[in-house]
C-alpha cells in the first residue's frame, strides 16, 4: 500500500534564501527612511501638511492597486507553475510584466509633473523624503521588472516545461513567492487543475480585500475625514494589509515562526512610526 504523498515543508523561506537577504535589507532601508520621516514631520507639522496636499492622490491609489494586482498574477504564476502548467505560468507572468508597466508608465508621468512645477530634492523636506522614498520604490518595480522580463524572453514557458517542477533553470524567479527552496528536495503529490483553482481563489479573495482597503483609505483622504479614530483606523488597515501581503503573496504563511515575526516586527515598528508622525499632530 501507497503512503500518502508527503506535505510540502513549510519550515523555512520561500524560495532562494539570497533573495530574502535582498528583502530583509530593503525592509531596513525603508525602516531607517520612515523613522526619519517621523522624527522631521514632528518638527515640521505646518510644512508637511502644507506640501503633502500638492501631491497626486489619484496617481498613489490606481498604482496601488496597479502592484497589488500584479501580486496577484505573479501568485498564481507560482500556483500553475507547482501543477506543471507552464503555459499558464507564463500567461499569468506576461499579465504581471503588463501590470508593471502601467505603474512604471504613471510613475514617470507623476515624476515628469514634479520636475515641470519646480519641485525637486532641495524644494522642502517633505519632498526631499517623498522623491527619495518613492524614487527608491520605483527602482526596485523597475528592478523586478526587468528580472521577470528576461525570464519570459528566455523562453519561461518552455525552459519550464519539465517532468519535475522545481528543477529548471529559471524557477527561482517563481520560487521567491512561493514553495520550497530550490535546494531541497521537491515533495511529492504536486497540486493538479483543481488545486490551482482553489488556490488562486484563495488569492483573488486576498486580492479583493486589499483592493477595498486601499478604497477605503483613498476615499477617507479624498474626502478630508480626520481625527485621531481615523487615523487608528488607517493604522489598522495598513496593518492588515501588509499582513496579508506577507502571508498570501510573499508566501510567509506557514512558515518557521522566527521568520514571520521578523517581517511582523517590522511592520508594527513601521506602523508605529506612522503613528507617531501623524497622531500627535495634525493631519
Amino acid at each position: 500500500m501507497n503512503n500518502p504523498p508527503a506535505a510540502p515543508d513549510k519550515q523555512y523561506l520561500p524560495g532562494d534564501f539570497a533573495i530574502w537577504i535582498f528583502i530583509f535589507a530593503e525592509l531596513l532601508v525603508f525602516g531607517i527612511f520612515f523613522l526619519s520621516y517621523a522624527f522631521a514631520r514632528a518638527h515640521n507639522v505646518e510644512l508637511f501638511n502644507e506640501h503633502q496636499l500638492l501631491l497626486d492622490r489619484e496617481s498613489g491609489a490606481i498604482n496601488t492597486v496597479i502592484l497589488i494586482t500584479s501580486s496577484f498574477f505573479v501568485v498564481c504564476a507560482v500556483n500553475a507553475i507547482r501543477g506543471n502548467a507552464a503555459t499558464a505560468c507564463a500567461r499569468w507572468m506576461g499579465l504581471a510584466l503588463l501590470a508593471g508597466a502601467c505603474f512604471i508608465g504613471i510613475k514617470l508621468q507623476e515624476f515628469g509633473a514634479r520636475y515641470d512645477a519646480g519641485i525637486s530634492l532641495s524644494t522642502s523636506t517633505f519632498f526631499m523624503f517623498y522623491l527619495s522614498l518613492t524614487f527608491f520604490h520605483f527602482m526596485h518595480v523597475l528592478s523586478g521588472y526587468g528580472d521577470t522580463g528576461r525570464g519570459r524572453r528566455k523562453g519561461l514557458a518552455r525552459q519550464l516545461q519539465c517532468r519535475k517542477p522545481y528543477r529548471c533553470e529559471n524557477r527561482r524567479i517563481l520560487l521567491a513567492h512561493g514553495g520550497p527552496g530550490v535546494d531541497r528536495p521537491v515533495p511529492a503529490g504536486l497540486p493538479d487543475e483543481a488545486g490551482m483553482t482553489r488556490a488562486n481563489r484563495n488569492a483573488l479573495l486576498v486580492w479583493l480585500v486589499l483592493v477595498m482597503l486601499t478604497g477605503a483609505s483613498y476615499t477617507l483622504g479624498r474626502f478630508g475625514f480626520g481625527g485621531t479614530g481615523i487615523m487608528l483606523v488607517l493604522l489598522l488597515s495598513v496593518t492588515l494589509k501588509g499582513q496579508l501581503v506577507a502571508d498570501h503573496f510573499m508566501g510567509l504563511r506557514g512558515v518557521r515562526s522566527r521568520w514571520r515575526r521578523v517581517v511582523t516586527g517590522w511592520l508594527l515598528v513601521v506602523v508605529a512610526l506612522i503613528g507617531l508622525a501623524y497622531l500627535p499632530g495634525e493631519y
